[in-house]
């Protein structure tokens, strides 16, 4: 089945396919061309685009590409090869234009001094390196001369460009422009691709005021909700002067004002804990991320974990098992390599201390409101708390939990470090002292396992390259 973007793109947007080219623009921040050649590239360019198969291109593929052309991007993870495929389409648009053509559609795409003075130092350094032959390639300053990269040559080359009659236009003058219309023409391809990669299905929007929305939605099997969150970015003022006007006349410029999105959900405190956050150029945009990133969480949501605390999204009222697909296992040394980062002479309390290594460990921690809380581990409602979040502790790993909290209550570190040590050393018998070696790894020649009660001798175990 052939998927027609641009219908597509009609849908989500809320318009029909004769307004879906102003609804683009509009999404991606840019004023909509009214001048003819301007909109006929425009609209050439979502013909292109028009029958792109799902799942070929990511956001910003195309800008990246174009930011090359007709060199190819060097990207982690490589750019499709068919993102260079349609550059090279939307090169053959621009390709045949005239000097005076090219004026004419920069200025009806109100292309801006800082994306033309790009497109001319980018176009000098070019004709630099072809010029170089088999002799060294200039260094960007000396290709464009002394002083080239100044605010002078910020305030001249734009200047040249936009006082110099097209048909007097140097072929470097004629490159520039037209490398930035396609740049511009890329940036509102990947506009469409994007908003009709996944197309999610909008959210419960509430205004609270002008500045910020929330919607919420149910998650199967979970207590909570996925939230999302919209407010305005302090506006940002361009490195340069007028770096964000147009260089010629044209359509009224686009006030671009971000939007920031958030993604999560709330502890039990009422804490909110933004799982994915990002700046949009526009409104819309920030909508569409935040819709889409909530589509992704619930289609992935028995094995979200919340950023920094650890928990699961839908957690496991009874418990977890070996198979579960969220299951993290935490060994003994990792307990350690957690309290070796704690002042081993400062007085902690039990439940600061394990609070402070769940912490570092991004291991969940009850809460007030969770069952568990005001709990030690080695209780049975904290030791339930930890396993509803597919939590398991090795053995030595549980019994040094368990040595810590039988320390005296307001102990110095060392003192619980040592206590959780003699816990887990206890386990004296054959099996368990194979675990202790499978948890910790062998020691280092030279080392015995007492040293590993100070904190220099658990320092250079945890240091040795013995695993």
């Amino acid at each position: 089945m052939t998927v027609s973007r641009t219908r597509s793109a009609a849908q989500y947007l809320t318009t029909d396919a004769a307004r879906v080219l102003n609804a683009v623009c509009g999404f991606v921040g840019t004023p909509a061309p009214t001048d003819p050649l301007a909109r006929r590239l425009a609209t050439a360019t979502l013909d292109i685009l028009d029958a792109v198969p799902l799942g070929t291109l990511a956001v910003h593929d195309l800008a990246q590409t174009a930011g090359d052309w007709p060199a190819l991007p060097i990207t982690v993870p490589p750019t499709p090869w068919q993102a260079a495929t349609l550059v090279d389409s939307l090169a053959d648009l621009v390709r045949p234009l005239t000097a005076t053509e090219l004026r004419t559609a920069a200025a009806g795409f109100a292309l801006c001094r800082a994306d033309l003075y790009l497109a001319l130092i980018a176009e000098e350094r070019e004709r630099a390196y072809a010029t170089a032959g088999d002799g060294p390639v200039p260094t960007l300053g000396e290709s464009l001369g002394a002083g080239r990269m100044s605010r002078e040559s910020w305030e001249d080359l734009p200047a040249a460009l936009r006082d110099t009659p097209p048909e007097q236009w140097t072929d470097a003058q004629c490159a520039a422009v037209r490398k930035a219309l396609l740049e511009h023409l890329a940036m509102l391809g990947d506009g469409l691709l994007r908003v009709t990669e996944h197309a999610p299905a909008p959210l419960p929007w509430h205004q609270h005021d002008e500045r910020r929305y929330s919607a919420a939605v149910p998650v199967p099997r979970s207590p909570h909700r996925l939230e999302a969150r919209l407010r305005p970015e302090p506006p940002r003022e361009p490195a340069l002067p007028g770096a964000d006007q147009p260089l010629w006349p044209g359509p009224p410029p686009v006030a671009r004002a971000p939007w920031r999105w958030q993604v999560g959900w709330s502890l039990p405190d009422g804490d909110f804990i933004a799982q994915a956050s990002m700046a949009e150029t526009t409104h819309a945009a920030a909508v569409f991320a935040a819709e889409q990133t909530v589509v992704e969480h619930l289609a992935a949501a028995p094995v979200v974990r919340q950023r920094f605390t650890g928990r699961l999204l839908v957690p496991r009222p009874d418990g977890t098992s070996a198979s579960d697909p969220a299951l993290r296992v935490i060994t003994l040394r990792v307990l350690l390599q957690a309290i070796s980062a704690e002042a081993f002479d400062a007085a902690l309390t039990t439940d600061d201390l394990v609070a402070a290594i769940f912490d570092a460990l991004q291991v969940p921690y009850p809460h007030p409101g969770d069952t568990g809380v005001g709990e030690q581990p080695g209780q049975p409602a904290f030791d339930r708390f930890v396993a509803s979040h597919a939590i398991v502790f090795t053995p030595p790993a549980q019994a040094y939990l368990h040595g810590i909290a039988e320390a005296a209550r307001d102990s110095l570190v060392r003192d619980h470090h040592a206590a959780g040590l003699r816990r887990a050393f206890a386990m004296s018998s054959g099996e368990e002292s194979e675990r202790i070696v499978a948890d910790l790894g062998p020691l280092p020649f030279g080392m015995a396992w007492f040293d590993l009660f100070e904190r220099e001798g658990l320092e250079e175990f945890l240091d040795s390259d013995q695993r």
